[in-house]
This record gives C-alpha cells, sequence and structure tokens, in this order.
C-alpha cells in the first residue's frame, strides 16, 4: 500500500485517504486519532471515534459543512474499497489506532499510543499487520518511564509536603488526558481540585463519556487549603494564578521529566514522569505485537528509533526524514 508524505502529514492515495494531517482539509477525508489540538481537526470528511468527535465538539465547533463519522471500537466499515476498523489506542479518552485492509495487505496507524493502563482512557488493543506507520515521541532508549503506581505516589507525596508547609501544590499538565489522568489516580487521597477552566471544560466532557471524576472547583469558587491545582504549563500568566504564585510549589507532570534540567527549564520545583505516550521498551513491545514486515515511523525520534529497528533485524524507515543508512 502506497504511503505519501509530505509537509500536510501522512496521506494513502490508493483509498484517498489523510492521516491525521497538520491542517483541516476542506476537501478531503481524514481519519483523526484523537482531540489534541495537533491532531484534532475538521475535515471535509473527519472519520474518529464517537468519544474523539464528542471531545472535539467541546473544544471547537465543526465548520457548517463539515461531515463527521463517528465509528465505534472494533467495528469493520467500508472507505473507497477498503475496510476500516478502529481500535482504542491507551493515549487518551476516545484515541484510536487505525487498522486498513485493502487488496490482501492490511496496514495499521498507531497515532499517539501507550502500552501502560490508564484509568482516564480505553486500554490499548493491538492488531498484526503488514505496514505499521507508528509514532516514535519517545524513540530513544534513556526514555524508560518507572511504573505509573510508582510515580503517583511520589506525585501524592509531593501534594502532601506542600499541605503540611501550607503551599499550593500546583500540577502543571495538558488539558486533555494527562489532568483526567490525575484526577482519577489521585482518588484514593480524597482531595478536591481547582482546575484551569480549559481543564474544567474538558473534565465535563470526560464525565459525559463516564469518567466519575473526583471533586474540583474553578478559581475563586472556593479556598485552596488542601486543595490540588492542575493547571496547563502554559496557563501560568493567567491573572488569577499569577495572583497567587507566591503560595505555589509546582511540578511538571509529562514523560519530558526524564530529561536532564527539565526543572530549570520548566522553572518548576519538581518533574514527575507521567506520561500519555510509550517509552522506549513500550514502543519495542508494540513493533512486536503487531508483527509488520514494513515500518514507517514518524514524529519524535523518528530516524533514531528507526535506526534501532533496523540494527534489530527489521525493515524500518522514517518518514519525511533523510536518514544515514547502515552499511552492511
Amino acid at each position: 500500500m502506497e504511503i505519501v508524505f509530505d509537509q500536510g502529514g501522512i496521506f494513502l492515495p490508493e483509498i484517498s485517504l489523510w492521516l491525521d494531517p497538520h491542517e483541516p482539509k476542506p476537501d478531503a477525508t481524514a481519519f483523526v486519532s484523537h482531540a489534541h489540538g495537533d491532531h484534532a481537526h475538521w475535515h471535509a470528511t473527519t472519520i474518529a471515534s464517537s468519544p474523539t468527535l464528542r471531545l472535539m465538539r467541546s473544544r471547537m465547533s465543526p465548520p457548517k459543512e463539515a461531515q463527521a463519522k463517528p465509528q465505534a471500537f472494533g467495528q469493520r466499515f467500508k472507505h473507497a474499497g477498503a475496510t476500516l476498523t478502529l481500535l482504542p489506542a491507551g493515549h487518551v479518552a476516545g484515541s484510536s489506532q487505525l487498522l486498513v485492509e485493502y487488496k490482501k495487505e492490511t496496514l495499521c496507524y498507531s497515532g499517539d499510543f501507550k502500552l501502560r493502563p490508564d484509568p482516564a482512557c480505553e486500554p490499548i488493543q493491538v492488531h498484526e499487520a503488514d505496514q505499521l506507520i507508528m509514532e516514535s515521541t519517545f524513540g530513544q532508549a534513556q526514555y524508560l518511564f518507572p511504573p505509573a503506581s510508582q510515580t503517583v505516589e511520589r506525585i501524592a507525596g509531593f501534594v502532601q509536603r506542600a499541605h503540611k508547609d501550607k503551599k499550593v501544590p500546583v500540577l502543571l499538565a495538558y488539558s486533555l488526558g494527562k489532568a483526567q489522568e490525575l484526577m482519577l489516580s489521585l482518588k484514593p487521597w480524597n482531595w478536591e481540585f481547582v482546575l484551569h477552566p480549559s481543564i474544567a471544560a474538558v473534565c465535563e466532557a470526560y464525565k459525559g463519556l463516564g469518567y466519575a471524576l473526583p471533586p474540583s472547583h474553578t478559581p475563586g469558587n472556593t479556598g485552596l487549603d488542601n486543595k490540588v491545582l492542575i493547571w496547563p504549563p502554559q496557563g501560568r500568566k493567567h491573572a488569577w494564578y499569577s495572583s497567587i504564585s507566591a503560595r505555589c510549589r509546582t511540578a511538571f507532570c509529562s514523560g519530558w521529566a526524564m530529561d536532564a534540567g527539565i526543572k530549570s527549564r520548566m522553572g518548576v520545583d519538581e518533574a514527575f514522569p507521567l506520561s500519555d505516550h510509550a517509552d522506549f521498551s513500550e514502543l519495542l513491545a508494540y513493533v512486536w505485537q503487531v508483527h509488520p514486515k514494513k515500518i514507517h515511523t514518524h514524529h519524535g525520534f523518528a530516524a533514531e528509533f528507526a535506526s534501532h529497528l533496523r540494527l534489530t533485524g527489521h525493515d524500518a524507515n522514517a518518514l519525511g526524514a533523510e536518514e544515514q543508512l547502515q552499511l552492511l
């Protein structure tokens, strides 16, 4: 199956289908793997899971002329002579892989994914395929995350120490997915949360999807004693946050917490490697589970991960990257 990669993204010309294009395609059909802003655009026809479309609508209204085609996980449907199936990706609520069956060949597009369980999304379902297009955000060997349960315990300890010191603990996390994972993971401690308005809006959509989130408040509507703030990293210039920042103790929650010097670069007191992406070991495990004949990496450390895969005997290349192929 032919794969075209250019500045617009990934395109399957034989079935006229874009995969997570970087910009809206007002005259084309595209698959959207999940509702994060760098993936979620409205197209002439948008194929996505029902939860993803619901989350997209909670953040931005579709153009009047746009058509949405919600799909249930595991349900096979036809498109331009191919059979398509959406499978949960384990990244955020509604996130999907796409399995394409066309002319006796199968192709799997991963979108963003992780293998680790997450209380704020559906568990991943992996399917074998002849070709695999996979994201490789953390495609270098130094990105090996500790167990999520261990990281959550460390985050809880950070919150407890802040409360003991009469500080306001702030967890800096992305509005969709990470914030809800933190709330559900910290539920056993019975804390209430104060949420940035953008996070609060996403939480309402999550509740509509059936997630039982713990009690939360918006800024200014409650006291801060024994509360936990969850705030987007880019939202620290918010006027209300600026007014309380002297009382805050901050922690950045992301897979990038593994990077040296991250606390200084982010201007935080702590950094915890809680990620909604696969780490290096999960990327390798995913390849073995899909068992493809050909692998195409993209995003993040795509060239580095493709090179590693070739060294371990796989036929792999990085889409859109100039690579120094191994000389044998």
